[in-house]
Parts: C-alpha cells; structure tokens; sequence
C-alpha cells in the first residue's frame, strides 16, 4: 500500500491488522518539533561541555562516552541533564505511532531512547499509559505489551545504556538486552523508526538480529542505500524527502497509516462505499482500501452492498479474490458472500461479463456457487426475464452439473421453463434430471452363496438426478400437457437414458436381456395396483408410455418405427413399452398385431410377460383361425432354454400349458385353442 509516497509492504501490514507488530524507535523519532531532542552523537557532544575533550569524527560514541567515565566524568547523569528540560512534549511521530494500535493494552513500542516522551504521547492517544519496561528489568521478548526502554531511561540515569563498558553489559556479559532482543526478534515483525543504518546503537542491535526471516524486519529510512539495510537482514522502506532536512513524508505516511489501521466501521462504510460506486480505481491508497476490506467479512458487505458495475469482476478476479467460488473446498463466509452478490445483481443484468468471468476459471463453478447462481435464476423475481440470457444460463448450469445427485438447482430452472413457456429447454432440464449417477458401495455375500465368483461383492446403486418429486413436477406441469410439441423429443430422450441405465447396470451386474432390475420392481407398464410406491425412474417409464401413446394415436407412422426400433432393444424396458404401445395403435388390425408380435418380440420374452399377456388378451379374441393357430404353434414350439436341466420337459410343458389356458380364458368360444388345450393334458 503507498501512502503519502511510501510504499508500505503487505507483510507490515499484516503484522499491524493481527497485533504481531513491534514499533523500535531511534533518536530520529524525538529530533523534530516540539522535542527537538539530540540524536546521539549530539547528545555525546553535549555531555562532553567544558571537558575539555571532543569527540572525533568517525570514532564510535560509546567509546568516547567510556573514555569520559575512566576519566571521573558522570556520562549518565550529564545525558538526563540534556534530556530534560520544562515543556518538552512529544512529537508527531510519538502520538502516530503508538496511534498505530488500536488499544492501550496493545501496544508495543520498543525504544533505545532515553526520554519519557512515548509515556507522555499515550495520556494523549489513550488516556492513560501503557506499562513500561526498563532496562536491564525486560520482560519476555517473545510475550510483551508496552513501552519498552531498552537502553534504561532519564529517570533512572544511573542504569541508561551509554559508554562501551554500559553496552557490553546488556549485550555481552551480563545479556539482558540481548536476550530480550533475540526473542522479539524471532517472533515479531518489527519496524524500526529513527535509525541510520550505521547508527553506533544500530551496530549494536544487529548483534541480537537472528538470520533473516523474510517480510519480519523493516526500516523507515531517507537513504538511498538499500543494500546496508539488506546486509543486517532488515528490509527499507524509503520515503521521499524534498530536502535534506526535510522528514515530512515520514510524519505524513505514519499518520496516514495510523488513520487507516484506527478506521471505526462507520469510517469503513463510507470509503468503501464511495470507491465502490465507482470504477475500479488505478490509485494505489484506494486500491489497498479496498483490498483490506475484502479480508474482513464486515467490510466485504460494505463493497458487495455498494459495488454495482461489472468493471469489478475482473478486478476482482485478476487479484484472485474470486478463486474460492470455481474451486471445490468449502466456501468461506466471505465466499459466500461474493457468490451472493455476483449471483443477485450480475446473473442477468450483466450476464455476459458473468460469462466471461465463468470461462476464464473454465467453467468450473463451485458446487455452492451453482447453487446459489441455479436458486437467482430459476427463482427470478421479475415476471418475464429475457429469454435469450434465461437459455444461456440453462446451458451453463447444465453444463457444471456436480457428480453427485443434484435436484434442487435442476428443478428451480426447470420450473421456470415451464413458467416461461419454454419447451426446448425445459426438454433438456429434465434430460440432465433424469441422468444417473454411479455409486458403488461393499456388498454382502451369504455364507452359503452358490456365486463361486472370488472376487469382492460390490453393492451397485444408479440413483436419477433427479428425485421422484422433482421430475414429476416437471412431467405433470411441463411436459405432459404439451404433448404435441414433446412428445417425439422427449422419447428419444428417455429411451437414451433407459439404455444408458441398462448398459451400465449389465457392467457390474450378471445382468443378462431378460433381467433388468429397473424392469423387474416394474409390474406393469400401464398404471398398475402393484406399483402404487413409484420411484423417479418411473416417470421416466410413465413419460415413455404417454408419449408412445400420444404418437400411437396422432402419428401412426412414427409410432410405428419407434415401436420396431425399441422392439429389437437389449432393454427390457423398451421391448415391454413396445409390446405395451402395440395394445393401444389402432393402426393395425388383430390379425396385423398377431403378425407384428411374432415376427418382432419373442411371445417367452420373460422380462414383457405382462405386455405380451396383455396384447395377445386384446387382439388373440378379434385374430382369425388362421393368425390363432399361428400363435398356437409358437406356444407348442416352446422348449426350456437350459438343456442341462433335468426337468426341461416338465418345465416346457407347464409353461405351454399355461400359455393355452390363458388364450382359452380370453377366447373361451374358441374351438382350436379348446382341442390344443385338451391334447396337452
């Protein structure tokens, strides 16, 4: 984030929002107005008034400041002298920088400064003071809150860090200044504030700096000289200076950093509402708003109740705020939200940029963004959304079915096609409803199980899409009274499904043409007592039926071939629907049907028994001798179909008889049938 020209890293700022950041001020910080306090070289030159001996340039403070207490001169009670006087008041800098923490209870200043002056700056910011550490009485570097002297303070002169002999002790022999150190440094981001890279009291500090740990340690800094920072493992962040003594951008970006981090909710919702009225803005400080606002659910609520134009989308998507929404986790809060407000004010009104949103992350919608974009769609407010966009979102939502069984999306469309009268689509919602999904689950075997199969038992399940309710509510109210304009299309529709069912259930079944478990819990075709506890595969039975029923009666020729076609079908389904469909055409005569059925369906079929009963009761009483002996001699040319089976004979001829017993029951006047059922007894 830049702000009055500094570029402030991300990592900082992180360290800022979540309370992992550490404030370590220099001398730089109580040089400007009103404090106008020495730095420390000043302050050395000061202390040596009237002594008689000057410090030289280049040579280090601490050294002289030794040099000076060997020499019987008081170095620590000289330094509190110059650094007190009536009237001093923090600067700026102090107020803005312990305003970079939102409480007094958290914060954490670290200072090799001598002056009270961040204690005096806290009554203003907070109140009241934080607690306060000195030197060489530190607390845990890895677990602090307060103001910390780390170098001892004008109140205790006696204990200020000053002369080489006063440094050794807090960083060598004795240590507490560098253990203090090291600890904070290893578990805190810190930002040092009023420091030259080759400040003598820097020099020691990066004695207690551990290897660098990218994006933890960071400096403020005028310099031009990047690489001295970089060598301590300390990142600069340089601000702009119009001259020399010029250090107005470094009050001004704090400050403004400190406006920022304190912003209150109310400050929240206005700038984020301002900004997200308008276009996507290329400044880097409005930017960096919005950005931080949307890793705060509060805040997102804030862009998403004020950010209408579609410029935002890619914004968004190009800073990867949208990536949860196409993948397959679990959608966050924040998520959540975003898939919301895209869904209510983009889903129509801006579809195209949705579009093209949708097809960059390559149409791979997060299961709970579907729905949420399905629920906006099918469950439109508006009385007459355009048609054009309402198909393009079908097709889209169809096209990202999940593999799991999915109704609720399929059904809110669906019943807007049948709302809007749209026929095509609503065809193909109920194809995508009625396809099934793959489950496979252990199966179990009886100890006794004559299957010497060896290999595991797995339990096959290929629930529909779509449950019962859903898909008759779409039969019944949508297609079922449009029968002219979907009656051919929706048969071929679900004869594809009933196949594709079949096919696969035979893969990891012993399914053979005569078994089909969706034929076998199916009693009847036509509506039957037996089948009074319907399952969602049933409609598409029921929806099959009427639609040949419908042709049968308003098309002959076309029910006509489709009957031939289902007839030679491996899906037992199919061939009982044709046989089904030949009871009720009116295209053919008895004896038409008699021929129809010998030649295209086998009259021991297992799977269409019922059917083929069926047919034969309706057309055997109105066939002529000729057509009733012909289905005589295909019941008495049956024979048991496994020739291994010791009772073959007995078998056949009890299902011969049952056959004759059966034409005599639905044709008792008939002579031939009477004199074939007495031969067999």
């Amino acid at each position: 984030m830049k702000i009055a020209g500094i570029q402030f890293p991300e990592p900082l700022l992180a360290a800022l929002r979540d309370g992992r950041l550490v404030v370590f001020a220099g001398a730089g910080v109580s040089m400007g107005a009103p404090a106008r306090l020495p730095s420390f070289t000043d302050l050395t030159q000061l202390i040596a008034t009237d002594t008689g001996k000057a410090l030289q340039e280049g040579k280090p403070e601490d050294c002289f400041l030794g040099k000076l207490q060997h020499a019987r001169i008081d170095v620590h009670k000289r330094a509190a002298r110059a650094l007190t006087r009536d009237g001093l008041a923090p600067t700026d800098l102090h107020i803005d920088l312990l305003r970079l923490y939102s409480d007094v209870r958290r914060v954490k200043i670290v200072t090799t400064n001598f002056d009270l002056l961040f204690e005096q700056a806290a009554d203003d910011v907070f109140g009241s003071k934080p607690e306060v550490f000195r030197a060489p009485a530190l607390p845990l570097g890895k677990n602090f809150n307060g103001i910390i002297h780390v170098h001892g303070a004008v109140n205790r002169p006696d204990e200020m860090v000053l002369t080489d002999a006063d440094f050794g002790r807090g960083y060598l022999t004795e240590g507490w200044a560098r253990r203090f150190l090291v600890d904070l440094f290893r578990h805190f981001t810190v930002l040092f504030v009023g420091y030259s890279h080759n400040d003598t009291i820097m020099n020691y500090l990066a004695r207690a700096l551990p290897e660098s740990e990218a994006g933890q340690r960071f400096a403020l800094t005028e310099e031009d000289a990047p690489q001295r920072w970089q060598v301590l493992g300390i990142e600069p962040i340089e601000y702009p200076k119009r001259s020399m003594h010029d250090h107005s951008a470094l009050y001004e970006g704090v400050s403004r950093l400190a406006d920022t981090v304190r912003r209150n909710v109310l400050d929240w919702q206005r700038e984020v509402t301002e900004l997200a009225e308008k276009p996507p803005s290329m400044d880097e400080e409005e930017t960096y708003i919005i950005e931080d606002a949307l890793k705060n659910v509060v805040t997102t609520r804030f862009f998403t109740d004020a950010a209408r134009l579609p410029e935002w989308l890619e914004w968004l998507d190009k800073r990867k705020y949208l990536e949860e929404l196409f993948g397959s986790g679990s959608l966050s809060e924040r998520g959540t939200m975003l898939a919301r407000w895209l869904a209510a004010h983009f889903a129509y009104r801006c579809a195209d940029d949705l579009f093209l949103l949708i097809a960059r992350h390559k149409m791979c919608l997060h299961p709970d963004f579907r729905w949420i974009l399905g629920k906006k769609i099918g469950l439109v407010e508006q009385d007459s959304p355009d048609e054009k966009v309402l198909s393009r979102w079908i097709s889209v939502l169809l096209a990202t079915v999940p593999d799991g069984v999915d109704q609720n999306v399929l059904l809110w469309i669906g019943g807007l096609c049948v709302k809007q009268g749209m026929l095509e689509s609503l065809l193909q919602v109920f194809d995508a409803m009625a396809g099934s999904c793959l489950q496979l689950k252990p199966g179990f075997s009886w100890p006794n199980d004559e299957d010497n199969d060896p290999s595991p038992k797995i339990k096959v399940d290929l629930p529909l899409r779509g449950d019962h309710y859903s898909l008759n509510k779409l039969w019944e109210t949508g297609l079922k009274p449009n029968m002219a304009e979907v009656a051919e299309p929706l048969l071929g529709r679900v004869v594809s499904r009933l196949e594709e069912q079949h096919f696969t259930l035979r893969a990891w079944q012993k399914a053979s043409s005569e078994w089909d478990s969706p034929s076998w819990r199916r009693s009847a075709i036509e509506p039957h007592e037996q089948d009074k506890y319907p399952e969602a595969i049933d409609i598409l039975i029921d929806a099959a039926r009427d639609s040949l029923d419908w042709l049968a009666v308003n098309q002959e020729e076309v029910a006509a071939r489709w009957c031939v076609k289902i007839a030679e079908s491996e899906v037992p389904l199919l061939r009982r629907l044709a046989v089904h469909t030949l009871s009720v055409r009116t295209d053919l005569m008895a004896d038409e049907k008699i021929e129809w059925l010998l030649e295209h369906i086998d009259l021991h079929d297992l799977s269409a028994h019922h059917e083929v009963f069926r047919a034969v009761q309706l057309a055997y009483p109105e066939a002529s001798s000729g057509h009733r002996v012909k289905v005589m001699d295909a019941v008495l040319a049956y024979r048991w179909p496994d020739e291994k089976d010791s009772e073959k004979e007995r078998r056949a001829a009890r299902h011969r008889f049952n056959w004759l017993d059966w034409l005599h029951r639905v044709a008792p006047d008939c002579e031939l049938t009477k004199q074939a059922l007495d031969d067999v007894l």
